[in-house]
């Protein structure tokens, strides 16, 4: 009778430890990315994209009100929050969504990760995405003014050439009415 006994008790306790292991299992948290995977973040302009993420159950049902933290990197490529910290903690809304807003890259570039961790009662989660901060070459392009300034500088050394070097003869006139360029050093103001 003692070693029934025994046997039932260690029965009772396997399927109870059994039962706990399912439950925790079933408790746990999963994190879905929503955006921000692989994006790349522009340093010069620095602008990020904002991870955001829904927390659902096993079942894939949204949990409202899982508390999620995003965690960047303390050293090296990554960047900080509105705070000036490296993690921002949210509350996910109605339909399980939480993002992280106001990302900002830092000054490194290269990939990085982002941690990310659901708490809701006793049930948790974790996730990571991969995002990456480039400092893309300088802006290269020519402004109006710039264009408008060698139009106008191309003009007058355009007039000055055909002076100096087109008709052949230095003492011709000018036709009547016309703009005479001579040789020398410009000068530049209103007419006299």
């Amino acid at each position: 009778m003692l070693l029934g006994n025994i046997r039932s008790a260690a029965l009772c306790t396997a399927a109870l430890v059994l039962c706990s292991a399912l439950l925790a299992a079933d408790a746990e948290l999963k994190i879905v990315v929503l955006e921000g995977q692989g994006a790349i973040n522009n340093i010069r302009q620095s602008t990020a994209k904002p991870p955001a993420v829904r927390v659902e159950d096993r079942a894939g049902r949204p949990v409202p009100g899982a508390r999620v933290t995003f965690v960047l990197p303390d050293i090296g490529a990554g960047g900080v929050f509105p705070n000036g910290q490296t993690s921002q903690t949210v509350v996910a809304d109605g339909e399980g969504r939480a993002a992280a807003h106001g990302l900002r890259p830092n000054n490194v570039a290269g990939r990085f990760l982002i941690r990310i961790d659901a708490v809701h009662g006793d049930r948790r989660g974790h996730a990571v995405l991969t995002q990456t901060n480039v400092a893309p070459p300088a802006d290269r392009r020519i402004s109006k003014r710039t264009l408008i300034i060698i139009g106008a500088a191309a003009g007058v050394l355009t007039g000055v050439l055909i002076a100096t070097r087109g008709g052949g003869n230095s003492s011709a006139a000018a036709p009547a009415g016309g703009t005479v360029i001579t040789p020398g050093s410009p000068v530049f103001g209103p007419p006299r």
